[in-house]
């Protein structure tokens, strides 16, 4: 994975082309937490960065504040809300196979190293791998 300008260039995988539309449905649903999809090559992604600061462990102050932790719940549920009416035509076909009763799309991996914090809330969710 790497940022060029505006935007991170990541490796495509067979689960990409759900991904992106499910970020497509999240953006016409209004999310502006999610990245948005840029380009599809043959062998890799483009989707747009989202700046703030993103923390690993051991946890950086900028991510341990109430505020992070309330605006993070609030940003998880829009996001599962906003997935809702997006799972009934594509509930499978994911990294991991989807277990019945499919409501919701879950996130799967939300952790810090997945949120995008900015002047102590939560702005955004990413989708990379833990170091």
């Amino acid at each position: 994975m790497r940022r060029v300008g505006d935007d991170m260039i990541r490796p495509k995988h067979p689960w990409t082309a759900n991904a992106h539309g499910l970020l497509r449905h999240l953006a016409d649903a209004g999310l502006s937490t999610v990245p948005r999809v840029r380009e599809l090559r043959e062998h890799t992604e483009r989707l747009s960065f989202i700046p703030g600061h993103v923390s690993h462990y051991p946890l950086s102050r900028k991510v341990t504040p109430e505020s992070v932790l309330v605006s993070a719940a609030r940003m998880l549920r829009q996001y599962h809300d906003a997935t809702v009416d997006y799972v009934t035509e594509h509930g499978h076909g994911w990294q991991l196979p989807s277990r019945d009763p499919v409501e919701v799309l879950c996130h799967g991996d939300f952790a810090p190293y997945n949120v995008v914090v900015r002047d102590g809330e939560a702005v955004g969710i990413t989708i990379t791998a833990p170091r």
